[in-house]
């Protein structure tokens, strides 16, 4: 039985500055990069059914 794999990434950028009582760090980025890896042995899976999926979770 033949099986297909879909690779979706997604990043997301969030920036901030650590804070304590007297003072403040200075504001800094991170970016985080998301993977999701199906394996499925249907037939072909559009991409939009598999982010649409992925964004009502």
């Amino acid at each position: 039985m033949s099986q297909r794999t879909y690779k979706i990434k997604s990043y997301v950028n969030a920036s901030h500055a650590i804070r304590w009582a007297a003072e403040s760090g200075e504001k800094h980025t991170h970016t985080w990069e998301i993977v999701c890896e199906l394996h499925t042995t249907d037939k072909m899976v559009a991409f939009y059914d598999i982010e649409t999926i992925l964004h009502k979770s």
